[in-house]
């Protein structure tokens, strides 16, 4: 195996990397906006995969580490572990786009990447309060709740129906 590969491999296992991507069917929806102080939520799960919580966090909150410098997002110590557990919300390359567009319908976009050490994303849960809506007609919704990936309501505005449909996220380790 070639030194470079299973230096990448070693890198990844220790500091995986993660980018959550979302899709959603939209109808006459402009923009689905991630506010700018979101508060994540997911479930995430230690390294074997034998302890899971939920976990909430975000960009303009940290935590400071035990027996380091550095600084994190969300920090959890497992049982029978020794070490802090953690994740910080990163932003490799400007890959985030921080809101879906009306182009993105049915694609995945992504939304937020973090950085994790002796944890992984397993799933995303959308809360009330996670977007601003747009839409094509100029309303504005906001704290908009879905119900099974679902949001619908009527802009008056211009006398159609809007909706987000089939909204489901995924992690990919980027």
């Amino acid at each position: 195996m070639p030194l470079l590969l299973v230096c990448c491999q070693v890198l990844c296992h220790t500091m995986p990397k993660f980018v959550l991507k979302v899709k959603a069917t939209l109808e006459n929806i402009a923009s689905i906006r991630v506010e700018p102080n979101n508060q994540w939520a997911m479930v995430v799960q230690n390294a074997d995969a034998s302890e899971s919580c939920e976990a909430y966090f975000s960009r303009d909150e940290e935590l400071e580490l035990q027996e380091s410098r550095g600084k994190a997002n969300f920090i959890k110590k497992w049982p029978m572990e020794n070490k802090q557990s953690y994740l910080k919300i990163i932003d490799p390359k400007n890959l985030c786009k921080g809101e879906i567009t009306a182009e993105d319908s049915e694609e995945w976009v992504p939304l937020v990447a973090i950085e994790c050490r002796g944890l992984e994303p397993v799933a995303w849960l959308p809360k009330p309060g996670d977007f601003t809506v747009t839409t094509t007609g100029g309303s504005v919704f906001q704290d908009i709740e879905f119900d099974d990936g679902i949001w619908a309501e009527y802009d008056a505005e211009v006398d159609e129906p809007v909706s987000i449909n089939e909204l489901t996220g995924t992690f990919e380790v980027c």
